[in-house]
């Protein structure tokens, strides 16, 4: 499989499935916890892991949690790191600092038909 090919199966995926991303997104963001006291959002990684069958460990470094999927030929592998901790921003430079990173990711990951929700 192409680089390409497989950048688009997964683009597709993505939109398969945007209403569940954007729920569990949602869910993270009304409940925003601390560095190593994200225990509703472990909980939420965890059950969402083994709804889709995803064997993962937890408790790692205190909250985190790892899922672990085996491919069907040994090869290259990809990992997906997310960060789910709050941050506590107290000026207005780390403000225009993490909306610019937001807004950037979105605008260089945008799918062909992208949607603003808030």
């Amino acid at each position: 499989m192409t680089k390409e090919a497989l950048k688009a199966q997964c683009l597709q995926a993505i939109d398969e499935h945007q209403d569940a991303i954007i729920r569990i997104g949602q869910e993270i963001f009304s409940h925003p916890e601390l560095g190593f006291k994200e225990r509703r959002t472990a909980e939420l990684v965890r059950s969402t892991f083994a709804q889709l069958r995803i064997p993962f460990r937890d408790h790692l470094a205190i909250t985190g949690v790892r899922g672990d999927l085996k491919g069907r030929a040994p090869g290259p592998r990809v990992m997906v790191m997310g960060e789910l901790d709050a941050v506590v921003c107290s000026d207005g430079k780390w403000v225009e600092f993490i909306l610019g990173q937001l807004i950037s990711n979105s605008l260089k990951y945008r799918t062909s038909s992208p949607k603003l929700i808030f």
